[in-house]
Formats: structure tokens, C-alpha cells, sequence
């Protein structure tokens, strides 16, 4: 998980003959890199100059936040990356949750980030204050980069934790003020997944996916529970499947065979959930028809 620019922005599969899946195709690590748009396929029979190219946009789902100046709140989930007009998007970032104990405190949870061409965007922190001051969660990257960090504060004697957004890496949660990993979202984003083939087939077991991974929990005992929130997760990538002869998929167990939601952040038995990171997308296209379809 480098905190600098570079490296892979995607996965590119190119089969000439048959591909078979047997197994799972994965991309669930965005990159951290700027948005640009990425160009697919050059449509021959297009009939108007926004046909003429398959193309993931530079921005996925947007980011979302919500702040509460007292009260306690789940978190907001990111946008889905593939709305009536975004094709081929990755998803949004989950806000992280909030809590405030009083309203002379406020609670203000961070922002999760927008997705890219290369990422779902990354989870934004959790926040938490129990009478002491007021709290913020740190905000996700809208850059494929790093989940917002908790925070959490708390008077002495009294138990306050905030858990971080995932993202590339994770943000950092908090425990009665101070950095915890115990609290730290997961690393990873839903990626970008490319895959050329002749001909295509998924078997029964076979997966292919690009998912957002689970924000941190604002709870990790049972001593724990009285002040938490949980951080947003991190949204899903954008799977992109071009095939020549024939598609056949032999797994219809879940959104056809092939998943690219983003994560949910899990309550374990108290406190304020994260967001949920948003549906990226699965586009599936014939290029001997030109006909390309979400699934």
C-alpha cells in the first residue's frame, strides 16, 4: 500500500482463446493515482461522438459526509458507481458515524471520498465525543489514498473509541484520545479490472470481483460499547468484460456471479455504524455487437 503516486493502476486480463474461471479473479486494491479517463474500446458502429468510445470516467461515485452538532447518527453510504449517468464507475466512500454525548460537543464524522477510474473512494474516520470537547473524523481520499482516521474524546475514567475508514491504507482509530489499531479500518478499495477475451466462461465456483473493504469498528470489547463509532467503508471498483464469441456464466448465486459491492461497516453490538462503501460497477459487452450492458 505505497503512500506515493506510481505503481499499477488496474489488472488487464487478455485471453486469446478461451478463458475459464475456476477460481476468483480478483482486483480489490484501487490505486492511489489521479482520475483520468481510461479508454476501453473504440466502437466502429457508433452513432454519435459520446458512443464512439467504452471508457471508465475520471469520477466514480461522489464522496458523502454528515456532521451532528449533538446526537448520534450511522454514518452515510458512498454513492454507487453506476447511476443512471455514470457508466462503468466505481463507487463512493461511507462517512463514517458519529457520536456526541452532549450538545454543547459537537460530533463531526468524516467525509468519505469520491471514487476515481482507478478506485473506489475511501472511507472517511469515525467520530466520538463524551463531554470533552469536540470531535472530528478525518476525511478519505478522493484519490484511491488513505481512509480518514477516528477520533475519539473522552473524560478521564470513561471509555470513548472511533474507528477509521478503510482506504489504502486504512485510517487509524482511536481509543479515549489516543491512535489504536485495534479500531483501524481495512486496507483496500475496489480496483479497476479489464478483462479481453474470445470466448468466456465462468464456472459455478468461479468469481470475479473488485470489492471496498470494511471500515474500522468503534468496538472491540465489551467495555467498549458506551461511546463508539465506526468508520465508512470503502467503495467497490469498476469491472469491465468484453468478449467476442460467447459469455457463460455458471455462477447465478449472487448479482449474477460477480460482486463489486462495497463494504458494510459491521455493529457488534453497539455504537454508530460507518457508511456503507458504494456499489461499483460490472459491465459486461459484446464486441462483435457492440452491445455493452450493466449487470
Amino acid at each position: 500500500y505505497s503512500s506515493a503516486y506510481g505503481g499499477p493502476k488496474g489488472f488487464t486480463l487478455i485471453v486469446t482463446g478461451t478463458l475459464t474461471n475456476n477460481g476468483i479473479i480478483d482486483n480489490s486494491h484501487g490505486a492511489y493515482a489521479e482520475g483520468e479517463k481510461v479508454y476501453l474500446w473504440n466502437n466502429a458502429n457508433h452513432t454519435s461522438e459520446e458512443d464512439e468510445y467504452e471508457f471508465v470516467p475520471a469520477v466514480g461515485g461522489i464522496a458523502t459526509g454528515t456532521k451532528y452538532s449533538s446526537g448520534n447518527s450511522v454514518g452515510t453510504g458512498g454513492i454507487n458507481g453506476n447511476t443512471s449517468s455514470l457508466m462503468r464507475g466505481t463507487g463512493g466512500g461511507g462517512a463514517g458515524g458519529t457520536y456526541s454525548q452532549w450538545s454543547q460537543n459537537s460530533s463531526t464524522s468524516g467525509a468519505g471520498g469520491a471514487g476515481t477510474s482507478y478506485s473506489g473512494g475511501a472511507g472517511g474516520g469515525g467520530a466520538c465525543n463524551g463531554n470533552n470537547g469536540n470531535a472530528t473524523g478525518g476525511t478519505g481520499s478522493s484519490l484511491g489514498g488513505a481512509g480518514g482516521s477516528g477520533h475519539s474524546k473522552i473524560k478521564s475514567g470513561q471509555t470513548s473509541t472511533s474507528g477509521g475508514g478503510a482506504g489504502n491504507p486504512a485510517g487509524v482509530g482511536q481509543k479515549d484520545g489516543s491512535n489504536n489499531s485495534s479500531y483501524s479500518g481495512k486496507n483496500g478499495t475496489g480496483g479497476l479490472l479489464i478483462i479481453y477475451s474470445n470466448r468466456i466462461v465462468n464456472e459455478s465456483n468461479g468469481q470475479i470481483i473488485a470489492i471496498g473493504a470494511v471500515g474500522g469498528g468503534g468496538k472491540v470489547s465489551s467495555s467498549d460499547c458506551q461511546k463508539s463509532s465506526m468508520g465508512g467503508s470503502s467503495g467497490g471498483g469498476s469491472i469491465n468484460i468484453f468478449y467476442k464469441s460467447e459469455y457463460i456464466n455458471n455462477n447465478t448465486s449472487t448479482n449474477n456471479g460477480i460482486s463489486v459491492a462495497g463494504g458494510a461497516s459491521k455493529d457488534i453490538g453497539c455504537g454508530r455504524l460507518g457508511g456503507a462503501g458504494g456499489a461499483g460497477s460490472i459491465t459486461i459487452g459484446s464486441i462483435a455487437t457492440g452491445t455493452f450492458v450493466k449487470d
